[in-house]
């Protein structure tokens, strides 16, 4: 019997020379989403992401929940988070990495079934005002 549960709300991410500060309340914990400068590459799956975010500190990448426990969600964005589109209105997340329990990523796409415990970051918009507004979703899906 598969238990599953969705909650869904935004995390207000402020833009910073090098960083995007995050703060969400409800079932996530406070975390951060770091934006560096160049596209992904060289990702490598079964890596623990904090040595990914350690070694390849040109690659951009996001995660929530700070303290890196078991299955802590790793979001990775090709070109970078800062690329949105012409209207302003935001961008699509295009590849997704998320760590299992053991702390290391694997790929991970929308719409996937079976055993996934984590942090989606869905999409990203911006204000006006610079402010970055993420749409999240906490899926709980364990057969």
């Amino acid at each position: 019997m598969a238990l599953s549960e969705t909650y869904a709300g935004n995390i207000v991410v402020v833009a910073s020379p090098f960083e995007f500060s995050a703060k969400a309340s409800g079932a996530l914990n406070e975390g951060r989403v770091v934006q560096l400068n160049t596209a992904v590459t060289n990702l490598v799956e079964g890596v623990p992401c904090v040595q990914q975010a350690d070694a390849n500190s040109a690659t951009p990448i996001g995660y929530v929940d700070s303290d890196w426990e078991a299955n802590d969600m790793c979001v990775v964005y090709k070109g970078g988070i800062a690329r949105l589109e012409d209207s302003g209105t935001g961008i699509t997340i295009s590849e997704r990495v998320m760590c299992d329990s053991d702390g290391k990523i694997k790929t991970y796409a929308s719409g996937t079934s079976g055993a996934i415990v984590g942090v989606a970051l869905e999409t990203i918009s911006a204000s006006a005002f610079g402010q970055v507004f993420v749409n999240i979703s906490y899926n709980t899906d364990v057969a």
